[in-house]
């Protein structure tokens, strides 16, 4: 599994705020883990409910290691203002397809009804929208 950690040190690397063998300091972590935590809140208002609740920087990401990737790459977009972050035409376009792929996984679909019209119609005749003929 991912720390949070370890995510957000890939993110500061992404944009160049830290380097390879260069560690963020105490404060560059603690912002990083509130701008992440705060952007996984947000995922759901752009459909992607992950269900998520707040960690600590040593807490497991709560995703299946296929969503790691992409979680990092959107965080890299997220911290480059705050940080003064370089981001890449190539971190950009992996932060918008990761965003791409937590909304195909995580999208909440509404229980569906039909056209109230239609709905009107068939119970005139009998038929129960809510059985399970």
């Amino acid at each position: 599994m991912t720390t949070a950690r370890s995510l957000i040190q890939g993110s500061l690397r992404l944009i160049r705020v830290v380097a390879d063998e260069e560690t963020p300091t105490n404060s560059q972590m603690v912002d990083g883990l509130e701008r992440m935590n705060e952007m996984l809140h947000g995922l759901k208002a752009h459909n992607a409910d992950i269900g998520y609740q707040d960690i600590t920087l040593d807490d497991d990401i709560p995703l299946p290691p296929e969503h790691i990737r992409p979680v990092r790459y959107m965080l890299a977009v997220e911290l480059a203002p705050e940080f003064s972050g370089n981001v890449t035409p190539e971190v950009a376009v992996e932060a918008k397809a990761g965003m791409l792929t937590l909304q195909s996984a995580y999208r909440r679909i509404g229980k569906l009804r039909p056209d109230e019209g239609l709905e009107n119609r068939l119970t005139r005749h009998g038929y129960d929208i809510d059985a399970d003929y």
